[in-house]
């Protein structure tokens, strides 16, 4: 059971909240996150709230990141086998991934940066090197956070 919390952030933080992906409604709803709506283009806000948040999701769990200011995330399960020798094409050759780890580190910040920037993924993001993207590991997931501030994550 979650003990009800009233979100609350300071300054610029980024709560990053992990839960399983039927579960994240309900942890939201208990963090006091409010209403959520989307705008004509899918991006998910808060309508009611000086807050913004930006969904992730693969396999069975989920993610979310809740800032004062603009934000992005991605998760990607990083077990998953791709072929990198063929996707690394897609990407700016300075960063042409070299491993399936270096695949999924670039690809989630491709990901988490579209979501920030609200246009998600466009060949000239793909194109265009990636900077000011964090990354959090949890089991075999991989999490790129977009945005301004001191992470903090909660999982559930």
């Amino acid at each position: 059971m979650i003990s009800p919390e009233k979100l609350t952030l300071n300054g610029d933080e980024i709560l990053v909240v992990f839960a399983g992906k039927s579960e994240l409604g309900g942890v939201l709803e208990s963090l006091g996150v409010g209403r959520i709506e989307k705008h004509e283009n899918g991006d998910p806000y808060l309508p009611e709230s000086e807050y913004y948040i930006s969904f992730s999701h693969k396999d069975d769990i989920a993610v979310a990141a809740i800032s004062n200011s603009r934000v992005g995330v991605d998760v990607e399960n990083v077990t998953i086998p791709r072929n990198v020798e063929r996707l690394s094409r897609l990407f700016h050759a300075s960063e042409a991934p070299e491993s399936l780890y270096d695949f999924y580190r670039l690809w989630t910040s491709k990901e988490a940066v579209g979501k920030y920037e609200g246009t998600g993924i466009t060949t000239e993001l793909l194109k265009k090197k990636t900077t000011d993207v964090r990354h959090l590991e949890y089991g075999d997931y991989l999490i790129a956070v977009a945005g301004k501030g001191e992470i903090t994550m909660k999982t559930y």
